[in-house]
């Protein structure tokens, strides 16, 4: 399944099938809570006329902000539910460029992270790829300047946004190409900080 950015096509019962694709089982109750919480797009709800009963239609990328969420609270380190929708707003203001993301709280790394995965699993037609790496390198002016080593085997669509995440032990670098203006954007966050 796609995920249209904007589109209202995916009812509950895909959400959670989505979901146990990635292994997560949750209910239709937790998903309630899940949006309650804001820790998911609110749903469009309406009614099918007289006698037929009501629907409700989730935004595409419910199910991978769903997965983003749960394992935020059920991963190490586990972030309470208040945590992780203060960490969705950030990631999702970073995700549409209305801020930098060494701007907010690293964990909103974490949060873009599990959503692409589950794209990648999900849809794996080479619009979503990332590459999670450990460096014991120090960030020097070379290591921002070199692009990210994306392996032969890898068919990326440039055309697309591609994510490469170094993990470090002082801290986190993302690289992101740039469709639009093609370049990679580097953005290093020097430390790790829980707000819990």
């Amino acid at each position: 399944m796609s995920s249209t950015k904007g589109g209202y096509i995916t009812a509950p019962d895909q959400v959670i099938e989505l979901l146990k694709q990635m292994k997560v089982n949750i209910t239709r109750r937790t998903l309630l809570r899940y949006e309650k919480g804001k820790l998911i797009p609110e749903p469009l709800r309406g009614g099918l006329g007289q006698g037929r009963g009501r629907v409700t239609n989730y935004p595409n990328e419910t199910a991978e902000e769903a997965y983003a969420a749960y394992m935020l609270m059920h991963g190490e380190p586990s972030y309470k539910p208040e945590t992780v929708m203060r960490i969705r707003e950030c990631a999702r203001n970073v995700i549409d460029g209305t801020i930098e993301v060494d701007d907010c709280d690293p964990s909103c790394i974490y949060w873009i992270t599990f959503t692409i995965l589950f794209k990648e699993k999900i849809d794996p037609s080479g619009s979503y790829w990332i590459s999670c790496e450990y460096t014991d390198k120090m960030f020097g002016e070379n290591f921002k300047e070199e692009a990210p080593r994306i392996p032969p085997n890898v068919n990326i669509n440039f055309e697309s946004t591609v994510t490469v995440i170094y993990y470090a032990m002082q801290g986190i670098v993302v690289k992101q190409w740039n469709p639009d203006k093609k370049y990679w954007k580097v953005i290093i966050i020097d430390h790790f900080k829980n707000t819990d």
